[in-house]
């Protein structure tokens, strides 16, 4: 977890976000919490019906890429567009409020949108 001047977050160390601009930040805290929320997210989008049939096409393919989803070293699901800076994680609906959670604390709407299928 990470405090900075006017907020926290909880992220992955090693796919930690990305700051655009110069801000003072301290380990206040260290989880393996989020390790547990991605193996909840990987059961998630095994059932789901739109994202396990996405993961049986990248797992079917031979490149390990279907379209713009790819599994990661974890073997999560990602998504990437070429124009895009960092792949984002698949997250299954019933994942959504917890990971919302995880980022903002109870500003579960803070800075994100939900595309309806």
């Amino acid at each position: 977890m990470w405090q900075g001047v006017s907020g926290g977050a909880v992220f992955l160390a090693d796919s930690g976000p990305v700051l655009q601009c110069p801000l003072h930040l301290g380990v206040i805290q260290q989880s393996t919490s989020a390790s547990n929320m991605i193996a909840e997210i990987q059961k998630a989008v095994a059932t789901e019906s739109y994202l396990s049939g996405v993961l049986q096409s990248v797992m079917d393919s031979d490149n390990n890429l279907f379209r713009d989803f790819f599994l990661d070293v974890r073997e999560t699901l990602c998504y990437q567009r070429v124009e895009d800076a960092r792949p984002r994680v698949c997250v299954p609906a019933v994942c959504q409020q917890a990971v919302l959670r995880a980022a903002h604390g109870d500003s579960t709407l803070a800075g994100h949108h939900r595309v309806l299928e």
